[in-house]
């Protein structure tokens, strides 16, 4: 969330690519995922102005934890709420999507 901005890879949405890619690591963990949902809009520009002006990361790094704390929070009622998968729907996919058979 900090470098890649700062490269500007893409003429626009830098800011919003990185956000993308801070789940990158969480999904390989198989962790909840990373949303700035709740997060106050001051809260989360007053962060990426001080990694800009002053190259400072802490302010970004406190934000990122509170956010991914309620993400957490949020993921996991919603993951309550929906129940355990089916095994015999996880295994057989591909085959219910409509998928050729193995």
């Amino acid at each position: 969330m900090v470098h890649l901005p700062n490269l500007q890879p893409f003429e626009d949405v830098n800011k919003r690519v990185s956000r993308l890619a801070a789940n990158i690591p969480l999904i390989f963990q198989n962790l909840c995922p990373l949303s700035f949902v709740d997060v106050p809009d001051r809260a989360y520009i007053d962060g990426i102005l001080v990694v800009y002006q002053l190259n400072r990361i802490e302010l970004l790094r406190d934000v990122f934890v509170w956010a991914y704390q309620r993400s957490c929070a949020r993921y996991s009622a919603i993951r309550k709420s929906l129940g355990d998968p089916d095994p015999f729907r996880l295994k057989y996919r591909t085959q219910i999507m409509g998928g050729s058979c193995l």
